[in-house]
């Protein structure tokens, strides 16, 4: 198997049978934005009356900082262009990440952009996955953060999806990917 990995690239080729964080050769998370980025264009594709709004959806746009003398960009993770100009930004994220990340992502994305109109974080929660509280409490509790801080978020949910999961004695109500994009598409179609 190390060597089917090797000569695919996701491996180091110098690697030796431990693999060492350092050895893996791609990064996850641009997989991660193109799984995110066709499971969206599978949906708006699907839905032929979302699909009437959408002007364009682009992935991994570079944005340069407003200023001629400016030399500093940033890679957007997803954008929805909508016909009506409203600019829809998904930040896509993985694994590890602390709230610090995310605010300071979105904070500078906001100043070095200044033209999006909503952002929202896409995150990993696969709830029909598993049953292990503890797999699950650091996620939870990064989710509720996000919601006290007013930061949105989208949860990539695997398929089939458990919408409601238990943790810590109570009740969580997890919403599909798909119903998370409906509920943001939706106050722009024509009435």
């Amino acid at each position: 198997i190390l060597e089917k990995l090797k000569i695919g690239g996701w491996i180091n080729s110098l690697a030796t049978t431990k693999i060492k964080k350092n050895d893996i050769s791609r990064r996850i998370g641009e997989f991660y934005e193109k799984m995110v980025a066709y499971r969206l264009y599978k949906f708006i594709n699907g839905n032929p009356r979302l699909n009437t709004i959408i002007s364009e959806i682009w992935l991994n746009y570079p944005i340069q900082k407003s200023g001629i003398q400016s030399k500093e960009f940033m890679e957007g993770d997803i954008f929805i262009v909508l016909k009506n100009a409203t600019i829809i930004y998904l930040e896509c994220k993985t694994f590890k990440i602390t709230e610090q990340d995310i605010f300071s992502k979105i904070e500078r994305f906001h100043q070095v952009s200044g033209f999006v109109n909503k952002s929202y974080l896409v995150l990993p929660v696969f709830t029909s996955w598993s049953n292990e509280e503890k797999e699950y409490s650091e996620i939870f509790n990064l989710l509720e953060n996000l919601e006290k801080s007013g930061i949105e978020y989208i949860p990539f949910t695997g398929i089939p999806h458990k919408k409601k999961f238990e943790m810590k004695g109570r009740e969580i109500i997890v919403e599909s990917f798909e119903e998370k994009m409906t509920k943001i598409l939706r106050p722009y179609l024509p009435i």
